[in-house]
Order: C-alpha cells, then sequence, then structure tokens
C-alpha cells in the first residue's frame, strides 16, 4: 500500500462513518489500543472505540496534518476541527499525535492516540489568554534565567577548578626546587619520643651513679668512725688505772 494512501486511510478513521472494512483488513485481531484515558485490546473492541464517535460527534475534519512512514511504524500529527452533537454552535480544534506499529505481515499490532492539552486550552477563551499570554512565556522566561545561573555556576566551578589545579603545580614545583627536606608531623613525632626516651635513660643512669656516691660516702663515714672507736679504746687501755 501507498504511504499516503495509508495515512489518509487512518485518518479517515475518524470521522461519524469511519472504514471498518479497512479496520478489519490491516489491523492484526490481537492489537493493542491505547488512547488518553483508556487501553484496550482486540481488532472488536478497536473497530467498537472508532464506530462510536458517531455517537457524540457531528463532523470530524482534518485541517492540516504531518507524516512520517517507515517499514514498521507510521506517526501522524493531525489538527481537528471537531463539532460535537450537544454543542455544535462552537467547533473545537484538537491535535493529535497518531504512533502506528506494524508486524512482518503489515499489520497494525498497536495503535497509540495522544492529545495535545495545548489544543484543547485554546478552545477556552479566558483560559486560553491566562495559559498562551501569561503562564507560558513566564514559564519561559524562567527556564532562561535558570539556564543562565547554571551558566555561571558551571563557569565559577571551572574557575575554581583551573585555581586549584595551577596551586597545585605550583606547590609541587616548590617541593621539587627545595632541597632541604622538611620533617613531616610523624617524623618530628617520633624524634620527640626518641629524644624523650634518651632524657629519660640519662637521668635514670644519674639517679644510679647518685645512689653509688651516696652508698660509697655513707661506708667511709661507718670506717672512720669504727676507727675512731678503735683509738678511743686503745687510749682508754693504755692509762694507769689509780686508787
Amino acid at each position: 500500500m501507498n504511504p499516503n494512501n495509508e495515512t489518509n486511510e487512518i485518518l479517515s478513521l475518524y470521522s461519524p462513518t469511519p472504514n471498518i472494512q479497512w479496520i478489519e483488513e490491516n489491523f492484526d485481531n490481537n492489537c493493542q489500543f491505547d488512547g488518553p484515558a483508556y487501553s484496550l485490546s482486540g481488532k472488536e473492541n478497536i473497530i467498537e472505540i472508532f464506530r462510536a464517535i458517531s455517537v457524540y460527534t457531528k463532523s470530524m475534519k482534518v485541517e492540516k496534518s504531518v507524516s512520517s512512514v517507515s517499514n514498521r511504524d507510521i506517526h501522524i500529527d493531525a489538527n481537528f476541527l471537531i463539532t460535537f452533537k450537544y454543542i455544535s454552535w462552537y467547533p473545537l480544534k484538537m491535535r493529535l499525535l497518531l504512533v502506528v506499529h506494524k508486524n512482518f505481515e503489515n499489520k497494525i499490532t498497536r495503535f497509540e492516540e495522544n492529545i495535545f492539552m495545548e489544543s484543547l486550552i485554546q478552545n477556552i477563551p479566558l483560559v486560553n489568554y491566562m495559559y498562551f499570554q501569561l503562564v507560558k512565556p513566564s514559564f519561559g522566561y524562567l527556564m532562561v534565567k535558570m539556564g543562565m545561573l547554571s551558566k555561571i555556576k558551571v563557569e565559577n566551578h571551572m574557575m575554581l577548578k583551573q585555581s586549584s589545579h595551577k596551586l597545585n603545580d605550583s606547590h609541587e614545583q616548590k617541593n621539587k626546587n627545595n632541597q632541604h627536606h622538611e620533617p613531616t608531623m610523624s617524623e618530628m613525632i617520633k624524634e620527640k619520643m626518641k629524644e624523650a626516651a634518651i632524657n629519660s635513660e640519662e637521668d635514670h643512669h644519674h639517679d644510679e651513679d647518685s645512689h653509688k656516691n651516696h652508698s660509697t660516702t655513707n661506708n667511709k663515714k661507718s670506717k672512720e668512725n669504727e676507727k675512731k672507736s678503735t683509738h678511743r679504746k686503745q687510749a682508754m687501755s693504755a692509762q694507769p688505772i689509780t686508787n
């Protein structure tokens, strides 16, 4: 089938009088249908979905459409002008995006129908003005400002990163040029502990020497006292005894 003819046949289904025979010939028996508010499967159910259009619409016309066709997929972006039976004096505009998937037998296995909500909003006069003239431009302005803020943050981050790299390079170069080795904190702590151990050992030896000297002095004094006591005894024994 010619791709353009196939696209036209799909668009013609959106009518109070859809071509049911074309659905029977080109849809797979287990075809999946996904709409804005419902999802179902089976060719017979899909036929009833398109038959239901005649219940609530008086007419449904395609104003313009753009399609993209490949071997297994069809994408259609279409604008419809719909006249409902109960508000026939006020036609509504609606934009649909249709995505159709086919299998190797060229049968439609999945039919997706998506409604652009903006196309419905434009049908409500006051809401239309508020959304398209106030809300949407404001959000656009806000997004631009957020993008500019993000750009400034990225630039500042890059500048800080470059400055950090320069400082690191300068520090590394300084370390290379500096021949004197500056001890690290752990090395300084080890050196202090070693000095403290040496001082403690010297104090211990000094105490031992002092103790030995004190003992030697006491021994000398004791010997001298013994000698003096011996001399006194000898002197007393040498004196004559008088009556």
